[in-house]
């Protein structure tokens, strides 16, 4: 008798063989877990909050585990905030504006997130890994529809959403962003798409 394998079983295996070659049967398992229902690294904990001097921040990649990440220096209102394997993020106003060490790297023109009155603004986009240099950018602004409660470990925060649709004509990208910013207009978490080979970005900024 022949079996036949289903294609998203077949896939599955794939992933897992491809999985314990570099991790280990364990590890693999661990991962491929964490994958379809979260790491723990995706939460922090109020005893990690509490014990921490520093601000911090904490980065999902994809449905990849997350990463705490330091804040460093503060220069000129762009916060400049450092992981232990080396990795670099730059944030301006709680918007992603440049990074290092990441597959695909970026730079872009900051933008006031908040300022619905402006409702389109015009900026300049820089890619690494491939190269593109200041590539003009339209980014639309959407008005908040409703409050969203944050429930995290530092509290409870109601936040207003805000939504930026980013366009990239000359390459034909267009991301969606969402910034949840509270009531002393600052960004606690923010979604974001900033290059076209890299997953939606999410970080949730723990200020001290």
């Amino acid at each position: 008798m022949i079996y036949m394998i289903k294609p998203y079983y077949l896939l599955f295996l794939l992933i897992v063989l491809q999985s314990c070659s570099s991790l280990g049967i364990t590890r693999s398992f661990d991962y491929l877990d964490g994958y379809i229902r979260g790491f723990e690294s995706d939460k922090i904990s109020e005893t990690y909050f509490e014990s921490s001097k520093y601000s911090f921040a904490n980065v999902k990649i994809g449905r990849g585990p997350a990463a705490t990440i330091v804040l460093a220096y503060v220069n000129d209102g762009i916060y400049e905030w450092r992981g232990a394997d080396g990795t670099i993020f730059f944030t301006k106003n709680g918007q992603l504006i440049e990074t290092l060490g990441l597959p695909s790297n970026i730079r872009i023109e900051a933008i006031d997130v908040s300022d619905v009155a402006q409702g389109r603004i015009n900026s300049l986009s820089t890619f690494r890994e491939p190269l593109l240099l200041k590539a003009q950018t339209i980014n639309t602004i959407f008005s908040p529809s409703e409050d969203f409660i944050l429930d995290r470990a530092d509290g409870k925060h109601i936040t207003s959403v805000y939504k930026v649709r980013k366009e990239i004509p000359s390459i034909r990208w267009k991301g969606v962003s969402r910034y949840y910013i509270d009531k002393n207009n600052r960004v606690l978490y923010a979604e974001e798409e900033v290059h076209p080979f890299l997953p939606i970005i999410k970080i949730q900024y723990y200020y001290k």
